[in-house]
């Protein structure tokens, strides 16, 4: 399966969870970074997977504060997924 665009919108709240987006299982490629408050990290995860990539959580202690739905995309990524 192609992966496709996806759409994570969060509630704005404080993220507590730091998401990694990979093009495939098995920590392919790393197009994306999407964090989340604690309770909508299920629905972040679940999000990304219905795209068709592949999400790992992190323990990653967050430095900066990001909102939950603030989404990284590396750009080194390349086209509009």
């Amino acid at each position: 399966m192609k992966a496709r665009p996806f759409v994570w919108a969060g509630c704005g709240e404080t993220a507590s969870a730091r998401i990694e987006v990979y093009v495939t299982a098995g920590l392919g490629s790393l197009v994306a970074v999407v964090y989340a408050c604690e309770p909508h990290a299920r629905h972040a995860i679940a999000s990304v997977e219905v795209a068709g990539y592949a999400p790992r959580r992190t323990g990653a202690v967050l430095r900066s504060p990001r909102a939950c739905g603030y989404v990284y995309r590396f750009p080194t990524a390349g086209g509009a997924r």
